[in-house]
């Protein structure tokens, strides 16, 4: 036996031997994670990431550049307006009808979605007419009012079709006077205006695609013509695109 395997060899062998269990056991059979190692594991995007505020305002910043309507309409107009005249105190009242064309502006060079859709002008044609006296005296006079007033509205809440506005402008009023006596005499005279007030808007959606409207207004009206203050009470209705 010894002469097979001498006694040196047996006792290198059992030492190293020795080594290796101590190694091994002294092994964990679990690999301890680092401190910092992120996991691993599935994770669900919070609701207020960053991602999330990020995606919201490029939505809220472009929703106003993929809107593909032209922001005109047309609409007509009546009421009454109350002529402040050389009577006396009292104004006098007469109907009065007309026409308006609505540009919205704030599309032009607003991307912020509230401006976007809440800045117009009305360029805005309104006529009254009368006439006063007797058989052989009369005296009929016309009013033909012409103003480009821009306006900015206040919704009633976010991406609401209705609001409160108000308005500021001016423009030109020509007004005719026709005698009818022994001959017919007449006049007329061309008076700047200037013009401010405040109304109601609707503007509720007819068709799916976010482009044709029905358009609504309330308001009241002050006109400053020479030195003469001219009150209206209009209602309107009309389309846009």
């Amino acid at each position: 036996m010894n002469r097979l395997f001498p006694r040196g060899a047996a006792r290198c062998l059992a030492a190293m031997y020795l080594i290796f269990a101590a190694r091994a056991g002294a092994q964990s059979p679990t690999p301890i994670p680092y401190v910092d190692e992120p996991s691993r594991g599935p994770t669900r995007p919070s609701s207020d990431s960053p991602k999330d505020f990020e995606h919201e305002a490029r939505k809220t910043e472009f929703s106003s550049a993929e809107d593909t309507a032209a922001g005109i309409g047309l609409e007509l107009l009546g009421g009454l307006v109350f002529l402040e005249g050389s009577k006396g105190a009292s104004a006098e009242t007469r109907g009065t009808l007309g026409a308006r064309f609505v540009g919205d502006l704030g599309r032009l060079f607003s991307v912020d979605s509230w401006l976007h859709e809440s800045f117009f002008t009305d360029v805005t044609w309104a006529w009254q007419g009368g006439s006063d006296g007797t058989l052989g005296v009369s005296v009929a006079n016309s009013v033909h009012e012409f103003t480009i007033a821009p306006a900015l509205e206040l919704p009633f809440g976010q991406g609401s079709a209705f609001g409160v506005y108000g308005q500021l402008g001016g423009g030109v009023a020509f007004e005719s006077t026709t005698v009818h006596a022994a001959s017919r005499v007449f006049s007329s005279s061309f008076q700047p205006l200037f013009q401010y007030g405040v109304g109601f808007r609707g503007r509720p959606l007819l068709s799916a695609d976010g482009k044709l409207r029905l358009t609504f207004r309330l308001e009241v009206t002050r006109l400053r013509r020479s030195y003469f203050n001219d009150t209206l009470l209009l209602g309107s209705l009309g389309l846009a695109l």
